[in-house]
């Protein structure tokens, strides 16, 4: 039998117990997972588990909030670097939505309806999170539409229809399906740019404009 985990170990059973909800919750669903069942996968006793969470309603929101708040702090710096064109920081933040929804599935708790097994505090400091990665969004999506690069009449209304399409795609992806990941990121990033009205070649250099025009 394998040996149990103390309490010494401290930030490393956390986090023992928070990848072993994460995967439970995924597979079995949350309300069919028991502290038992979380305790024998993180390889720790049902009393060091109460130690570090009182119920596995607070696994399942440290779960979700160390997620957020992982996933804003490495966008949201790119979304509000004003040094990038507004039209990179959409496409980069794109790339790095669909990138880290990927390989943190499983944070996601992606096909299980869990959000309503919080409680009332708790859904409300976790849309909080949303809200300030959203609100990034938002403001870079405005920065395109003043200088010109984005012609969108309601920017809040595009972030939410963006956001909404990406995050459906953690719903439906296949890492083993026929399109490859750069794949979808590309048509991610067309159709977003699309929707904000972007046009390339109106943003080329006019010399470039023109050869664009002789060779098509």
């Amino acid at each position: 039998m394998a040996r149990k985990r103390s309490l010494d170990e401290g930030p490393t059973v956390r986090q023992a117990i928070l990848d072993a909800g994460a995967r439970l919750y995924s597979e079995r669903g949350f309300r069919a997972t028991s502290i038992r069942d979380l305790a024998d996968a993180a390889g720790i006793s049902s009393s060091t588990m109460y130690h570090h969470f009182a119920n596995k309603q607070q696994i399942l929101y440290a779960i979700l909030t160390d997620f957020m708040r992982s996933f804003a702090g490495e966008i949201i710096p790119i979304l509000t670097d004003a040094s990038i064109a507004p039209q990179e920081r959409i496409t980069d933040a794109v790339r790095l939505h669909l990138w880290i929804s990927e390989r943190d599935r499983l944070k996601l708790v992606v096909g299980a309806p869990v959000h309503y097994e919080l409680g009332d505090e708790q859904r409300q400091a976790l849309s909080a999170l949303t809200g300030e990665y959203r609100s990034a969004f938002h403001g870079a999506i405005g920065d395109g539409v003043r200088c010109g690069v984005f012609d969108v009449a309601n920017p809040r209304l595009a972030t939410i229809a963006i956001l909404d399409m990406l995050n459906g795609v953690r719903e439906w992806h296949d890492p083993a399906g026929a399109l490859s990941f750069e794949q979808i990121v590309d048509h991610y990033q067309r159709t977003v740019l699309r929707h904000l009205g972007y046009d390339e070649r109106a943003q080329r250099p006019a010399g470039q404009r023109a050869a664009s025009r002789m060779h098509a």
